[in-house]
């Protein structure tokens, strides 16, 4: 048992350091920067450069980042979300709706889970049991983006439980009149 306990931490430390260093590839390979603004005078983009440590080659700025991310406990600084805010303090203010969401999703998939379960169980090799299988094949298929925008299209503007303006954005295509 603590086998398997030690080979779970160390597969999720490797994830979660596969998943920092992919993000962090991620930012530095763009073709572009943040800093990309023509009202920044060259000066300012020289001392912003030298202060996040990006007029370094790409294997210091990572060397910097790891030690600062896994010593230091600093994860740098938003610059869009939150500017100048600190991303762990972003990132903590946005954990109890994060969580509040996971809960209120785990309550709602157990028991729609176990009935479904149950009836593929009794109706087994049935068409009941194959519609089943089929529709819980197709939830775990599709992306959850695409369950949001239909959810947020039925809740807000079909059913008008929400206010809609921000559908506006998110589905152009459609012809939002009332």
């Amino acid at each position: 048992m603590a086998r398997y306990v030690l080979q779970r931490l160390l597969a999720m430390l490797l994830t979660l350091f596969i998943i920092v260093t992919v993000a962090f590839l991620v930012i530095r390979l763009m073709p572009t920067s943040i800093y990309d603004d023509p009202t920044i005078s060259a000066e300012v983009l020289d001392m912003i450069q030298a202060k996040y440590h990006l007029d370094r080659p790409l294997i210091e700025q990572y060397g910097i980042f790891m030690k600062n991310v896994l010593f230091k406990g600093d994860w740098g600084i938003s610059m869009k979300i939150q500017p100048n805010v600190p991303v762990f303090q972003v990132l903590g203010g946005k954990i109890p709706l994060t969580l509040f969401i996971n809960l209120v999703s785990l309550l709602a998939s157990i028991p729609i889970g176990l009935i479904f379960g149950a009836i593929a169980a009794i109706r087994k090799n049935t068409l009941t049991d194959h519609g089943i299988s089929l529709f819980v094949i197709l939830f775990i298929s599709i992306p959850s983006f695409i369950y949001a925008t239909l959810l947020q299209y039925f809740a807000a503007y079909k059913f008008n439980w929400f206010p809609f303006f921000c559908l506006r954005f998110l589905l152009p295509w459609i012809p939002w009149q009332r």
